[in-house]
């Protein structure tokens, strides 16, 4: 599906995250569980981070408004409203239920990790430790999370596409030369 960079982006997190998961599982030698989980909570947050501005950006396309890139940020219960504003508006095939079960896996991530610093530091700017036990973070809980939003954010993607397809018929023009 050619969605253009965001989706992309996307999918190479969210396939780093499942080959770092897959080696911990096969028990490689070379990788240690330790060492291993940030840039596995890392790539599963980007993923979610990336798939919601990519509804956010081609949201704005099919409703014809011209995308402020300036207020994106990563604060992902912010980002996700945007987002879910827009696929609304549409609208897309999705029920009220999808749109909660996002949000909780949303509000999940955004309580571990409310500005995508956790993940990627060991401390924060008062060199605490931004997370405490790694232990207590449960690998098999991230993987079945991140199953269940990649089955809802796919069939969301390809809805809206139909919908970019037909906005770029009306436009009698390429999407890469709106965005």
């Amino acid at each position: 599906m050619p969605y253009g960079d965001w989706y992309d982006y996307a999918m190479g997190y969210i396939q780093a995250a499942g080959v770092l998961i897959e080696q911990l599982d096969e028990k490689n030698p070379n990788l240690e569980r330790k060492s291993a989980i940030f840039p596995i909570l890392f790539c599963s947050r980007q993923y979610i981070e990336l798939m919601i501005k990519f509804f956010i950006v081609y949201g704005d396309f099919v409703l014809e408004k011209i995308p402020n890139y300036k207020k994106f940020n990563h604060h992902l219960p912010s980002l996700w409203h945007e987002a879910q504003t827009r696929l609304e508006a549409i609208p897309l095939d999705v029920s009220q239920n999808e749109y909660m079960i996002i949000k909780q896996i949303v509000d999940e991530f955004t309580l571990a990790d409310p500005a995508s610093a956790n993940f990627r530091y060991p401390k924060d700017k008062q060199n605490d430790p931004l997370i405490k036990n790694v232990w207590s973070i449960n690998l098999v809980r991230l993987y079945e999370r991140m199953h269940e939003i990649c089955d809802l954010f796919e069939p969301m993607a390809n809805d809206l596409s139909v919908h970019v397809k037909l906005r770029r018929i009306e436009l009698n023009g390429p999407l890469e030369e709106c965005y």
